[in-house]
């Protein structure tokens, strides 16, 4: 029920791949595989790979493999994504693709606190790591593009953005 919840907001998604660039593409977190198969219509010749830490989402997209005709249009990896440049190599994804699933990480993954308290959920730091991991697997050029939320703490932030021609 859940993975098609997440497939129903397929129009949405569609938006953020404008921002992809093409080549090896990762998205972190597939579950239902929307966004594999959106990827896969608009980069026909590029390698796109989905990797998520949940053996039941990889087995339901294997499942969805196995019953396609041809060759595979997307792979997917059971492993952990904070070990993304390991999975698939240090500067070898063009994009990282991060949709709907850093809120996940923020709720689900024990973090150690920045004083050094025992590892809890719901801290940021859990987030700033796998994007980081994200980072260490991006090629020179490459792009992460998110489609999340994660409100901040109740504090000022300033963003600078590296190129004012985003407007």
């Amino acid at each position: 029920a859940y993975l098609g919840t997440m497939n129903a907001a397929r129009s949405d998604k569609s938006r953020m791949l404008d921002f992809v660039v093409p080549g090896l593409v990762v998205e972190v977190g597939p579950g239902g595989g929307v966004v594999l198969d959106l990827l896969r219509e608009r980069l026909p010749a590029g390698r796109i790979v989905g990797i998520d830490a949940s053996i039941a989402v990889v087995e339901a997209l294997e499942r969805r493999l196995a019953g396609q005709p041809g060759p595979a249009p997307w792979e997917v990896v059971h492993g952990d994504a904070f070990e993304l440049s390991e999975l698939v190599g240090a500067r070898e994804a063009t994009t990282v693709v991060f949709c709907s699933v850093l809120h996940e990480i923020f709720s689900y993954v024990p973090w150690p606190g920045d004083d050094g308290s025992a590892p809890a959920r719901f801290r940021f730091g859990s987030v700033a790591a796998i994007v980081r991991a994200a980072f260490r697997a991006l090629a020179p050029g490459g792009r992460i593009v998110v489609r999340d939320g994660v409100a901040p703490p109740d504090e000022p932030r300033v963003l600078e953005l590296r190129d004012p021609a985003w407007r």
